[in-house]
């Protein structure tokens, strides 16, 4: 039985750690997304008489990033 308890308790420790990093990760896209939408709300009230806005992000962990197209 002390055989199989060993890796028994290595893959719950594992499986734990997988759990946590994932949730870690969720969390910081929820907050990212959340802080994106309130930066594209106040870009469209801000240039609400511009013909053209530009809305652009650089990669999946930056903010979006707001301005009139010439």
């Amino acid at each position: 039985m002390n055989k199989n308890i060993r890796p028994t308790i290595f893959a719950f420790i594992g499986c734990i750690v997988i759990l946590t990093i994932g949730g870690l990760v969720y969390n910081q896209m929820y907050k990212n997304y959340h802080a994106n939408q309130a930066i594209i709300e106040e870009c469209f009230e801000q240039f609400e008489g511009e013909s053209e806005v530009m809305i652009t992000k650089k990669d999946v962990w930056s903010p979006v990033i707001c301005e009139v197209k010439n």
